[in-house]
């Protein structure tokens, strides 16, 4: 049950690490966001690392929301024209 637990703990906090050190640099610029957003990155990637299944859930509510809502009304209008000619 430990290994259960674990596993997918690391596979969630890498990959929130590295979505918020990401974040970090496009938005501190490539020097600062480089060296200093490690930090807030590695606590925020230990906390939704810890708390993974509700990180699971949070991100697939998410994606399903955004599935969900209608295409901008200019999208719709080119697919349109498109499917016409």
């Amino acid at each position: 049950m430990k290994k259960f637990y674990f596993i997918p703990a690391i596979v969630v906090g890498g990959l929130s690490f590295f979505a918020m050190w990401l974040y970090a640099i496009l938005e501190w610029g490539l020097l600062k966001g480089f060296m200093f957003g490690c930090i807030p990155a590695a606590i925020g990637g230990a906390v939704l690392g810890a708390i993974w299944p509700l990180t699971i859930v949070a991100a697939l509510w998410y994606i399903n929301m955004l599935s969900q809502t209608p295409s901008p009304r200019w999208l719709q209008e080119i697919v349109n024209l498109l499917h016409n000619k």
